[in-house]
C-alpha cells in the first residue's frame, strides 16, 4: 500500500492558458526570447541538473523512511485547537494566467523540489501513527482543489476497498449544505470513541465544518543538498518550516523557522 496513497499535503500550479512548446522552453503567444534570456536559461538548466544530480546521488545513501515517523512525533495535541483536524492529503493551489504569461518562461528538465520525498512517501499507517499522536483529535482525511476552483472531498466510498482493510479507520456519515453529499460515508481517524455512523455537517466548497471546531492541517516538502529536507507544516494555513538532516542513519531536527 506504500505506493498507493498520495499523502500529506503536495501543492501544485496549474495555468489556465495553453502554451507552445519549443525543445525545453515554452512561448506564450509567439514571444520570441532574445539571446540573453536563451543564455541565461541554458545556465539555469545546468544548475538545475547539477542539483539533481547531487539529490540523486545523496538520495541513494537516505533512508527516507524513517523521516515520516520523525515528523508526525514532533507534532503535538497543543498545535491545534479544534476537535477535529481536517487533514489534506493532497492539496492543489489552482492559478489562473498572469501577466508573466506574455514573457519567456524557462523550463527546467528536472524537478529538485521534492523528487525523493514527498507527499506520496506517506502510507495509510502513517495517518495512523498520526491519528495516534493527536489523540485527542479526530483526524478526518480529504483532498483540497484551492484557487481557480474550491472543492473538498473526503475519504469516501471510492477508497473503501483500500482502507477498509486497516480497522483503525472508522466510517460516519458526511451531510454537506452545499454540495451533495447527504449521509454519504466518509472515513476517518479517531481514539475517541465515536458511533459508527458519526455525523459531520460541513460546507465543502468553502472548507467549513458547522458542527465541530476543527483545524486544517497539510504538508510541503522541498529535498535540499546535503541529505535535508525541509517540511513546512501548514496549520490554518500558517506555515512553520523544519529543516531536518540525515546524519549516521537517523533523522534530527536542525532548523525551525
Amino acid at each position: 500500500m506504500k505506493n498507493f496513497l498520495i499523502l500529506l499535503f503536495f501543492t501544485t500550479s496549474l495555468s489556465c492558458f495553453s502554451q507552445k512548446k519549443d525543445t525545453a522552453s515554452y512561448y506564450y503567444r509567439r514571444y520570441e526570447p532574445t539571446k540573453n534570456e536563451l543564455i541565461e536559461c541554458g545556465l539555469k538548466q545546468k544548475k538545475n541538473k547539477e542539483l539533481f544530480d547531487q539529490l540523486s546521488e545523496e538520495a541513494k545513501n537516505t533512508d527516507f523512511k524513517k523521516l515520516t515517523s520523525v515528523i508526525i512525533n514532533d507534532l503535538k495535541n497543543s498545535d491545534f485547537k479544534g476537535e477535529v483536524i481536517l487533514f489534506y492529503v493532497n492539496y492543489i493551489n489552482t492559478i489562473c494566467g498572469h501577466d508573466d504569461d506574455y514573457r519567456f518562461n524557462c523550463v527546467m528538465e528536472h524537478n529538485t523540489t521534492d523528487p525523493f520525498y514527498n507527499n506520496r512517501s506517506w502510507t495509510y499507517n502513517d495517518f495512523i501513527s498520526l491519528s495516534k499522536i493527536l489523540n485527542t483529535k479526530i483526524i478526518v482525511p480529504s483532498k483540497k482543489n484551492f484557487g481557480f476552483s474550491n472543492s473538498n472531498r473526503l475519504f469516501g466510498e471510492d477508497m473503501k476497498e483500500a482502507i477498509s482493510r486497516y480497522k483503525e479507520f472508522k466510517t460516519g456519515l458526511v451531510k454537506d449544505k452545499e454540495v451533495h453529499q447527504e449521509n454519504k460515508k466518509f472515513f476517518y481517524l479517531s481514539e475517541k470513541k465515536k458511533n459508527k455512523n458519526w455525523l459531520l455537517q460541513t460546507d465543502l466548497i468553502y472548507n467549513k465544518v458547522l458542527n465541530y471546531s476543527y483545524d486544517t492541517l497539510y504538508f510541503e516538502f522541498k529535498n535540499l543538498p546535503d541529505y535535508k529536507v525541509q517540511v513546512t507544516v501548514m496549520i490554518n494555513f500558517i506555515p512553520i518550516s523544519k529543516t531536518y538532516e540525515y546524519n549516521n542513519g537517523e533523522w534530527s531536527l536542525i532548523d525551525t523557522q
